[in-house]
């Protein structure tokens, strides 16, 4: 007995080889003395039928097994290799592990194997009819969908091969392997920041051309999402549209837009004579807002690169991933930079941002009252601070700062119809600095509310004060004080 599996380029020539499945299924050789379809000389073709070229590294591509010339087909079973340092198989979704998608000749009518190994560089495809399905003509056998991993040259090819009659005797072929090129083309990239950007925050995209020469014109429709992303005009004309770039040279205009209704964005240049063709660089620029929290995509929707006779220049597209963050809304105390002497009066402000409904404030603050003092801002009797405007006074429920257990409370609430405010000032403290040194004034408790009486989160930062010198070192302002009553 000899094998029928072999190398590709080879006609099969082995018979007698039984490959019993599920106890019927025979999907290749024969018993000793039967007569084989190998007998003749073969004309039926297993090739494969893909690029071979790919323009360049993370192009996606599909690579078609295929059966032609033959008949009376019920089974095949083939393996393939392939360079697992240049591609990669995609899975085809259908099943746990990476499978390649089934075709028609032979129709699946039983899986024996569909597996790829992109460790190993290997794949295996085995399957049969059952009856009644009548036997095929060839046609498509399977497809394989692979990524480009690495630029050079690359080979699929067939390391074994059976096709079988329904008789389970095998039919005889050649194979035709698929040599690959990867890396013959450009790549038309989107590149943004780097790190995360806060909602709010303004960014630039470049769409970046590389890996390409005799360049002269671009095509390029681009989407986003526009509820968390708007574009900003560039101010060059009406309407709102991206920076040019200077490959190619925005010698003719032929579109260029940006809908924020829409999430779309369109822009088409050409070159004109005698400017000369560019080998990649800056296509365009685009000025984006973010608007929401969220990890979204500015993508390619089409694209199309072309020489100075308007051929298509080969290119894959690398889309822009954005990641939005929301900052945190934040109640801070604000003080001076710079060292206070002693015995100045200076301010200190109870700040609220990035927070929007706010109707109610309650906050106490602690501080050490041997290094400060708070001072009264006179309104009413009693050591009170200075309201802000956020939220608005319109009812005070607490004001009051206590030098002797270095304690201040504040809590106010707006009233209606006084609409919610987005932040701003929550009061300003005045104080005086008592004796060299640096002391904290931290934020204890807070809350911040909406209308409806329900916490707003929000996150706090307490201040550092340093206060100066003075004439007599290390005297503190009460101690002078009290020596000149």
């Amino acid at each position: 007995m000899t094998s029928c599996c072999y190398r590709s380029g080879r006609s099969i020539q082995g018979t007698a080889r039984t490959v019993a499945v599920a106890a019927t299924l025979i999907l290749c050789g024969a018993f000793v003395g039967a007569a084989s379809e190998s007998d003749r000389p073969p004309s039926a073709l297993l090739w494969l039928d893909g690029p071979s070229e790919v323009a360049a590294v993370g192009y996606e591509f599909t690579v078609a097994v295929r059966l032609d010339d033959i008949s009376n087909v019920y089974g095949i079973d083939i393996s393939l290799s392939f360079d697992e340092t240049s591609l990669e198989v995609l899975d085809d979704g259908g099943a746990p592990g990476i499978q390649i998608s089934v075709g028609d000749c032979p129709a699946p009518d039983f899986v024996v194997a569909n597996t790829a190994d992109n460790t190993a560089g290997t794949i295996h495809y085995a399957v049969t009819q059952l009856a009644p399905t009548p036997p095929c003509s060839g046609g498509l056998v399977a497809e394989i969908r692979f990524r480009a991993i690495s630029s050079g040259p690359s080979v699929v090819e067939f390391t074994a091969s059976i096709v079988s009659d329904p008789n389970g005797l095998p039919l005889a072929h050649e194979t035709q392997d698929l040599a690959i090129n990867v890396g013959y083309g450009g790549t038309l990239e989107l590149i943004g920041p780097g790190a995360a950007v806060q909602v709010g925050d303004e960014f630039t995209a470049e769409i970046q051309l590389s890996g390409v020469d005799d360049v002269y014109g671009v095509q390029i429709a681009l989407s986003f999402d526009e509820t968390c992303l708007e574009v900003l005009d560039d101010g060059g004309a009406p309407g709102i549209q991206i920076l040019p770039g200077d490959c190619p040279q925005p010698d003719f205009v032929v579109q260029n837009a940006a809908d924020n209704t829409a999430g779309t964005i369109e822009y088409a240049v050409t070159q004109l004579n005698p400017t000369p063709a560019c080998s990649g660089g800056l296509v365009a620029t685009i000025r984006f807002r973010a608007l929401l929290a969220a990890t979204t995509l500015v993508q390619f929707t089409s694209s199309i690169v072309s020489d100075p006779l308007g051929a298509e220049i080969p290119h894959v597209t690398q889309d822009l991933s954005v990641t939005i963050e929301s900052t945190p809304a934040l109640l801070w105390l604000n003080g001076p930079d710079d060292p206070v002497p002693v015995g100045d009066e200076f301010p200190v402000s109870l700040l609220l941002g990035y927070l929007s409904d706010v109707f109610g404030a309650e906050v106490s603050l602690g501080f050490d009252p041997t290094y400060l003092e708070v001072l009264d801002d006179g309104a009413a009797p009693g050591i009170q601070i200075t309201p802000g405007d956020c939220p608005q006074p319109d009812f005070v429920v607490q004001n009051a700062a206590d030098n002797v257990a270095g304690t201040i409370d504040y809590a106010v609430t707006q009233l209606a119809p006084t609409p919610p405010c987005d932040g701003g000032v929550v009061a300003v403290m005045r104080l005086v600095g008592l004796q060299a040194g640096e002391t904290e004034i931290q934020i204890v408790e807070s809350v911040i509310a909406n209308p409806d009486g329900l916490p707003l989160a929000h996150d706090t930062q307490n201040v550092i004060i340093s206060v100066g010198g003075s004439p007599v070192e290390q005297m503190s302002w009460g101690t002078m004080k009290a020596l000149y009553r």
